[in-house]
């Protein structure tokens, strides 16, 4: 049982560690690890004219467009989003009882309805954090007034019974 275990540890029988000697790959491991080759065909067929439109131009507004500089920020709803995140947790540090900031900031949230209800649920967590009870039954008020909302506007389009 042993020599199995040596044999494990120390790689298949053919294939032993020397110093200064790389093991090399074998051939399925070399075939990964090199960088495929270029394919370019030769001939008549092959060649696009200048004018076609797959030709890649710099000068092209709409392939500049479409191939220009993709902006490193986030779209504004998301970034107004991450910024009322983080008021949330400066608002939540802070103490006192003033709770009117927080629903404020949370009536700012943009999005679908389930966004706003994720952000009320993280401020519910907020507050359990720094123990506000008083806030977190608001907070569970606002959320069940957030479903419900929701819940209406599912049943809009079907006939009361």
């Amino acid at each position: 049982m042993s020599d199995k275990a040596e044999e494990a540890a120390a790689g298949p029988k053919g294939q032993v560690r020397r110093p200064g000697k790389p093991i090399t790959l074998p051939p399925f491991k070399k075939r990964l690890s090199m960088p495929l080759p270029s394919v370019r065909e030769e001939g008549d067929g092959a060649s696009q004219p200048k004018g076609s439109a797959m030709s890649w131009e710099d000068d092209d507004p709409k392939v500049t467009a479409m191939l220009g500089d993709v902006p490193d920020q986030l779209p504004i709803p998301v970034k107004i989003n991450m910024e009322i995140k983080e008021q949330l947790k400066k608002e939540f540090q802070q103490f006192g009882g003033k709770y009117e900031k927080v629903f404020k900031l949370l009536e700012g949230v943009q999005g679908p309805p389930e966004v706003q209800k994720k952000f009320v649920v993280y401020a519910m967590k907020e507050a359990a954090r720094f123990k506000r009870q008083d806030l977190i039954s608001h907070l569970g008020k606002l959320l069940d007034k957030l479903e419900y909302d929701q819940f209406l506007k599912k049943d809009d389009g079907f006939p009361e019974l």
